[in-house]
């Protein structure tokens, strides 16, 4: 099994009527008034707009850190077009088939209205920015979330939360959005973008071998984005975590394995540890873990069975023996009206 189907992604594209809908009136007003001329009505023109895209403001294509009826407008002049027609954009075509076409549509929708924030470089400014880091030849970005109460002469933890295969940092932070927790509990939010792989972001979560089909050094990335943080912000060095989705999951294990030394503990949605990860996992320090997945996941299958990943139990059980917990776990079911619909198991 190749590793883009390890990693592949939980890609479900549904239509939304109310959304074709209006686009395709939208698609019929702007043609309409791009052809129009008189004195009661200007020509639109967007043939001179400038073009630009960063993996971490997916939509963003006139580059001011917002998806908004500008980037529609400049969408909607390739829509239909294809990788043969001279006005093809491949920044706009999001599932990169050759066509700007109605899933290309439905992957603007939801990124439509996102504001992506700004740089700062002032460290005593609160929000959220985007920022770049320069690491092993690459410009790599990430999206940083400093808490309104953030007060420098005060140590806080830090948090990394890692987007799945084929996701964008912007993408994940709008899925999984942490800002409220991280202004509740005072700590530092950050959202990394993972490197193209065949024109798929990612995280590799392998370690250096010829069967490693990534190149991308992104345990040392993380390694030089903790340093890069605790530089700019009063970080809690022994209260770095790790979380993430799917491939950002994989790459969660990894970290904990193989940098417990920068990693305090780490949480997994829909991922697992592969074979690889387990057998070469050695912590430095018991590590606090949560791990959450469904039951029916058809991608990483929680029963296991794909080749080079592990069970979920086999990944509980790993880390209830290397921390040493109780084997008995407090378990707390879910019901709705009377039918479970889940549980969890807390191993202390």
């Amino acid at each position: 099994m190749s590793e883009q189907q390890l990693f592949q992604e939980r890609v479900v594209k549904v239509a939304r009527p109310k959304y074709l809908f209006v686009f395709l009136i939208a698609i019929l007003i702007v043609k309409s008034l791009s052809v129009t001329s008189g004195s009661d009505v200007d020509q639109l023109d967007v043939s001179n707009a400038v073009i630009s895209f960063t993996a971490a403001c997916p939509g963003d294509f006139d580059g001011n850190r917002s998806v908004n009826i500008a980037d529609f407008l400049a969408f909607v002049e390739v829509f239909g077009t294809s990788s043969a027609d001279a006005n093809y954009n491949a920044q706009m075509d999001f599932d990169s088939n050759g066509s700007v076409d109605i899933a290309d549509f439905l992957a603007f929708v939801e990124v439509f209205g996102t504001e992506c924030g700004g740089d700062s470089s002032d460290t005593n400014t609160t929000g959220l920015f985007t920022q770049t880091l320069s690491h092993d030849g690459i410009t790599r970005e990430y999206i940083i979330y400093v808490p309104d109460f953030y007060d420098e002469t005060l140590k806080v933890p830090l948090m990394l939360n890692f987007h799945g295969y084929g996701g964008t940092a912007n993408q994940q932070l709008k899925s999984a959005d942490m800002r409220p927790l991280a202004d509740m509990e005072n700590f530092i939010l950050v959202y990394p973008q993972g490197t193209l792989r065949n024109g798929d972001p990612h995280w590799n979560a392998g370690l250096e071998s010829d069967e490693n089909k990534s190149d991308a050094d992104d345990f040392g990335f993380v390694e030089a984005l903790i340093d890069e943080i605790c530089s700019k912000y009063n970080i809690d060095s022994a209260r770095v975590y790790s979380c993430g989705y799917s491939n950002g999951a994989f790459f969660t294990y990894a970290l904990a394995c193989y940098h417990s030394d920068k990693i305090a503990a780490i949480g997994s949605v829909a991922g697992t540890m592969m074979v690889e990860t387990y057998n070469n996992c050695s912590p430095s320090h018991p590590t606090a873990m949560i791990n959450i997945h469904g039951t029916s996941d058809y991608v990483v299958r929680y029963g296991g069975g794909s080749e080079g990943l592990l069970s979920i139990d086999e990944v509980l059980d790993y880390w209830i023996g290397f921390n040493n917990t109780s084997t008995t776990p407090i378990v707390n079911r879910m019901d709705d009206s009377g039918t479970t619909i889940g549980s969890s198991a807390i191993f202390s």
